[in-house]
């Protein structure tokens, strides 16, 4: 009889002990905090990747590393997630991101596009006045020309393809 009540507490203690396991478990190992900064580890992604436009950066954490993961969109156009560890500053992983399935890959910025990208970066910004293309060169060369928020006008000549600004003029707008 009293190994009956023996098996009996038994059971019951284990009954209650096995759920607490399978929750104790589950509990997730901590993860250590970042010693590199949102701008350090930004120079690092734009020093390994200059031709890419950054469009996100937010903390994150990649086989319980913490680590910042940046999307990017490539010269070609495709989106990619880089993470890179908060710790060391290197390149944890490298992955595509593509869309829903059966969909057309992201297109590709156009010249033009790229055109006034690299117009809008020689001089800081500014208001489009006029987008040309020069015929001398079968349209492979693009002249845009911008009004500045200080008043002057800007004549960017752009070769999108090598991605080179040819020539910068600023002159004074006469009232």
């Amino acid at each position: 009889m009293p190994t009956y009540r023996i098996w009996i507490v038994i059971i019951l203690g284990l009954t209650v002990m096995i759920p607490g396991l399978i929750v104790f478990n589950q509990i997730p190992s901590p993860v250590p905090q970042a010693r590199i900064s949102f701008a350090t580890a930004l120079k690092e992604v734009r020093s390994l990747y200059p031709d890419a436009q950054v469009l996100t950066v937010v903390p994150d954490v990649y086989n319980r590393t913490a680590s910042y993961r940046y999307r990017l969109r490539m010269p070609d156009g495709h989106l990619w997630h880089i993470y890179l560890d908060a710790k060391t500053d290197h390149i944890l992983a490298k992955d595509p991101i593509i869309g829903p399935a059966g969909s057309s890959p992201i297109a590709p910025l156009t010249s033009r596009q790229h055109a006034l990208d690299i117009a809008y970066r020689a001089v800081g910004g500014g208001k489009i006045a006029t987008v040309k293309t020069n015929k001398e060169d079968h349209g492979r060369i693009y002249i845009v020309e911008l009004m500045l928020s200080n008043g002057q006008y800007a004549k960017v000549q752009v070769d999108p393809k090598t991605a080179k600004v040819l020539s910068l003029k600023v002159e004074k707008v006469d009232h």
